[in-house]
């Protein structure tokens, strides 16, 4: 149950989905999420508030690099975190066939994750997610959904959920909202803390975030 509940506070909650949309060759932008799954904590259920700061280059024309840490984590847990990974465009939308795009993440935690000694320790998780998304409007706002998959590398281990978001557009700036339910078929309740999910099981996450576009070759 340790193992989940670390996953869910520091993994799910940190930012919005990367793979959902080419950001074009050469270009740059800031990405800044706050979010968490909701907990019972400080008088009632509300979302934890993680956040994570990063940086998306358009590699192609289909293809992201993207690279972040999680300020909160330090600050709230004693654990530092650092995800670097990729997103490729594999289908583009037709009318009412949404665009698919995939997204591999690797993810680092280091710091004391376990109970006894020694104390602090490093380990490291595989997210992975397929989003099917529909452009609409003149400013192409985005929605969204898909599944994900964060997964333990040793022993191997996975936990699978399903993500619905929106993006809106205006000029540089881009401002997204996510809801997310995590682990949909285990029981909510672990010793640490109480998750809100669905019907008693998993965990549900809101999330909001930033891009601001620095620039680029477009």
């Amino acid at each position: 149950m340790k193992r989940l509940c670390l996953s869910l506070l520091v993994l799910q909650g940190c930012a919005l989905s990367h793979g959902v949309r080419p950001l074009g060759e050469g270009n740059v932008a800031l990405d800044v999420g706050l979010g968490g799954p909701i907990v019972d904590y400080m008088g009632g259920f509300k979302p934890v508030p993680l956040s994570e700061v990063g940086i998306t280059y358009g590699l192609s024309d289909k293809t992201n690099l993207h690279g972040g840490f999680y300020p909160s984590g330090a600050a709230m847990f004693g654990l530092v975190g650092f995800e670097a990974g990729a997103s490729h465009l594999v289908l583009d939308q037709d009318g009412g066939r949404p665009a698919i795009m995939v997204d591999g993440t690797l993810i680092g935690i280091g710091g004391d994750i376990g109970e006894g000694a020694p104390e602090g320790g490093f380990r490291p998780y595989l997210q992975t997610s397929a989003h099917g998304s529909w452009g609409y409007g003149e400013r192409e706002h985005l929605v969204y959904t898909g599944p994900e998959f964060i997964s333990q590398v040793a022993p191997l281990d996975s936990v699978f959920g399903w993500t619905v978001g929106h993006q809106a557009r205006f000029g540089r700036w881009g401002l997204g909202t996510e809801v997310g339910w995590l682990a949909p078929f285990w029981d909510n309740l672990p010793p640490v803390v109480e998750y809100a999910g669905i019907g008693g099981r998993g965990a549900v996450s809101v999330n909001f975030g930033v891009q601001v576009a620095l620039g680029g070759q477009k």
